[in-house]
């Protein structure tokens, strides 16, 4: 694994546990780094690059499901992550500006 990925993995970690701990104290850390090793290989699909943007991408991972940019109660996400007129960060803000509003 390169040393940067690692530090991102340790980040996200750490990150998770802060701000999503409700969705992820039950999860052992294997799993967990699992996960971000899937969020990281799903959110280059979409083109998202930058930590940042990864970062959230992983955050909706765990807050609409692991899969949610394939599952059919969270279809509306996986919708605006594939308009290619939109730049990742325009994408996710959408998607988090209309889970504000559920």
């Amino acid at each position: 694994m390169k040393h940067e990925q690692k530090k991102f993995e340790d980040h996200m970690v750490f990150h998770l546990c802060q701000n999503l701990s409700e969705k992820v104290e039950d999860i052992p850390e294997d799993i967990l780094r699992n996960t971000i090793q899937k969020g990281i290989s799903d959110s280059e699909r979409y083109e998202i690059r930058f930590e940042d943007d990864v970062e959230r991408y992983i955050d909706l991972m765990f807050i609409l499901g692991k899969d949610f940019d394939t599952e059919e109660e969270s279809s509306w996400a996986g919708e605006i992550l594939r308009k290619e007129e939109m730049s990742a960060e325009e994408r996710l803000d959408t998607i988090f500006d209309l889970m504000k509003r559920r």
